[in-house]
């Protein structure tokens, strides 16, 4: 047996072991037993969570043998918490990795960082300034809340860990006032300009003007989140312009469909260089 803990224990094993044990504090053993846990997180084509666990499992037995009756009580039950979380941990390390070799969306690294901070305020800090990379001037109310729940989305979608109920609040609150910040423009000459042109059409064309009027409207630097709030923000615009009924219906049924269809829309619009 103790030939077979010798192999399990290797270099990084034994510097993993020093770090806890020089830690002067909780956090800081924590910190070192979760830069130990995150590389033994395998992530490849022939791996597995189960497997990621079992081998954890192993190791950590071995890492609580050399450590003092506090730390090593400190290494299982941190050990067992990631052990509980090893599919989610699994998911998000190869999502990670995949940000690494220049995947578009940096949401997983972002999630990976914000699970392994012992502030929860740190951790949303650390969100919320990602977040608000996707902000632009000139959006308005909805497309700033768009703009930001895709960020906040994708990031959540990574977690590994579940969160407090003060993280939702406390994202909810930060879009509450993005939305409130926000400044809501008068319509202007081209959406005064497209409600003549609704309310005198053909009831044949008035779908065709709409969705020519929504598709100017995107925006290509931005999100798909932005540019489905920033058609909420025209439609709301334009809809007090119209006088019929039946106009009103066909615009916002256009303005749905936009949305809808934002990503491939957004993508068509970017390779015809609009």
């Amino acid at each position: 047996m103790q030939q077979a803990g010798k192999r399990w224990f290797t270099s990084e094993s034994s510097h993993a072991v020093d770090r806890i044990r020089q830690g002067a504090t909780v956090e800081d053993k924590q910190l070192a037993l979760n830069c130990y846990m995150d590389k033994k997180i395998n992530v490849g084509r022939y791996s597995t969570p189960q497997h990621n666990a079992v081998i954890l499992q192993q190791k950590l037995e071995q890492l609580h043998l050399q450590l003092c009756p506090q730390d090593a009580e400190q290494v299982m039950a941190c050990g067992n918490f990631y052990i509980q979380h090893m599919v989610a941990l699994y998911t998000q390390k190869a999502l990670a990795w995949a940000w690494t070799k220049g995947s578009k969306s940096k949401a997983a690294k972002v999630a990976f960082l914000a699970d392994r901070q012992s502030n929860l305020n740190d951790a949303l800090d650390m969100v919320m300034r990602h977040m608000c990379q996707s902000l632009h001037h000139h959006q308005g109310p909805c497309a700033r809340v768009g703009a930001l729940h895709e960020p906040r989305s994708k990031i959540e979608a990574a977690l590994a860990f579940p969160k407090p109920a003060q993280w939702k609040t406390e994202l909810d609150s930060f879009m509450q006032r993005a939305y409130e910040q926000a400044v809501s423009l008068p319509p202007g000459h081209t959406c005064k300009l497209t409600a003549q042109k609704l309310n005198n059409a053909e009831s044949c064309m008035v779908s065709k003007i709409a969705d020519g009027y929504f598709y100017t409207k995107i925006v290509i630097c931005w999100n798909d989140g932005a540019n489905q709030g920033h058609i909420q923000d025209k439609l709301k615009a334009l809809l007090p312009l119209l006088w019929n009924r039946g106009v009103v219906q066909e615009v916002q049924a256009s303005a749905e469909v936009c949305q809808y269809n934002m990503k491939a829309l957004r993508q068509q619009k970017s390779r015809a260089g609009d």
